[in-house]
């Protein structure tokens, strides 16, 4: 970034206190001028960057978290499972029905097993549309930033052009 930046910053003040005149002192204006909108530009270009990657981040912080949780709800979906497995295996124990695999402790406990299956296809459903809600929100503000990243870099380059000519 140095460049003219630095280069105006010693100027002005070598030059403050000599008798420059109009003429002289028009120039000094132009070159601080010059290095103060050099220096604007390119800081609202790190700050867009910077915007940039704290939303990268967010969105994958977002992710993670919603993966963490969604893994947590397996487990505990599974945990439940078995805990019903058991329980009905020993209510079918207790009341002298065979738990084995046949007739209608058979049903019953497929029964458990497809309700647990639709939970699972619930939940992942769910964390796929979040998922996808996330992602759109973050390509969506990716696109916006670019196209403002896009336009700044275009008016530096157009302002050091116009520049050359004055």
């Amino acid at each position: 970034m140095g460049g003219l930046s630095s280069l105006g910053g010693a100027i002005v003040p070598s030059l403050a206190g000599m008798a420059l005149g109009p003429v002289g002192a028009g120039l000094v204006k132009g070159v601080v001028d010059y290095s103060n909108k050099k220096s604007n530009a390119d800081a609202s270009i790190a700050s867009k960057k910077l915007d940039m990657q704290q939303k990268q981040a967010a969105a994958n912080l977002k992710l993670d978290q919603l993966n963490k949780s969604a893994q947590n709800a397996e487990e505990e979906r599974l945990k439940n499972l078995k805990v019903a497995l058991a329980k009905q295996r020993a209510s079918f124990g207790a009341s002298g029905m065979s738990s084995a695999d046949v007739g209608s402790s058979k049903s019953v406990l497929d029964g458990l097993l497809n309700d647990s299956e639709d939970s699972k296809s619930k939940n992942d459903e769910v964390v796929a549309i979040k998922k996808k809600a996330i992602e759109d929100s973050y390509n969506t503000g990716l696109s916006k930033n670019l196209l403002e990243l896009s336009n700044l870099e275009d008016q530096k380059k157009l302002s050091n052009n116009i520049d050359l000519f004055y």
